[in-house]
């Protein structure tokens, strides 16, 4: 298995691109180019493990008002007084209720309470959700809620996105930016895979079934890490991780 970086080094007066192929612990140039691989899906070894999973045992009922019904496979009603309702992964209900959103299940049992301005997750996962309040003060207030209904990262005014799903693991990572200006890697289990200390953090192959790489900064240089905080490549001015790919015949 080969590992294809591209690094862009820019000054004031040229342009110049070096590809860097790393074997084990090997370093060398080559001429190939590099290509995103699979950014923005999710690979068919995910779609094989969830095939089989049992579909969602109710259904959405539009009302004459416009407002929405969770009914069971029977027809009787679970939850009323919905909107924006729409069913996530074949297990929830994510939606709106007196103007705030939640997530319950097929049974109506409540996930997430119906407490918050917005809710985050990623389509076709399923693992978290990221809630959201805005305050009479209009800080936005983020936090972590599981499948499960418990806190991964409480309400705070850090900035958190979705980072990485791991299909392997079934697991998610979050991107966490302090309101200091510091971010890291959170996982779904509310650990610090990478602690908050870099001022930026780019995902390169959010891909599943392979290792997270990430290109961070810091004090004005750019360096290469895994997901567990390796460096790979390490920190330098100028430098410019552009793209990524993995290839067993490059």
């Amino acid at each position: 298995m080969h590992t294809l970086f591209k690094i862009i080094y820019i000054n004031a007066r040229l342009l110049i691109a070096f590809i860097f192929t790393i074997t084990a612990s090997t370093l060398s140039l080559t001429t190939a180019q590099a290509t995103i691989n699979c950014a923005g899906t999710l690979p068919s070894s995910y779609f094989e493990r969830i095939e089989n999973n049992t579909p969602f045992a109710g259904k959405l009922i539009e009302q004459a008002d416009g407002s929405q019904q969770l009914q069971d496979l029977s027809g009787q009603i679970v939850m009323d007084n919905l909107s924006d309702a729409y069913i996530v992964m074949d297990s929830y209900v994510l939606a709106k209720q007196d103007g705030k959103y939640g997530v319950i299940n097929a049974a109506g049992k409540i996930i997430v309470p119906f407490d918050y301005d917005a809710i985050q997750t990623e389509p076709d996962i399923a693992t978290s959700f990221i809630v959201s309040v805005k305050p009479s003060d209009a800080t936005t207030r983020q936090g972590i809620i599981n499948r499960h209904g418990d806190w991964i990262f409480p309400l705070t005014a850090a900035r958190i996105e979705h980072a990485h799903y791991d299909s392997d693991h079934d697991q998610d990572y979050f991107k966490m930016t302090s309101d200091q200006g510091r971010t890291g890697l959170l996982d779904d289990k509310g650990y610090w895979a990478i602690v908050p200390k870099y001022e930026a953090i780019h995902p390169l192959n959010a891909c599943t079934g392979q290792l997270l790489y990430l290109q961070v900064s810091l004090n004005d240089e750019t360096a290469l890490i895994d997901q567990n905080n390796d460096v790979i490549i390490p920190f330098a001015a100028h430098q410019h991780i552009e793209a990524f790919n993995t290839s067993a015949n490059i």
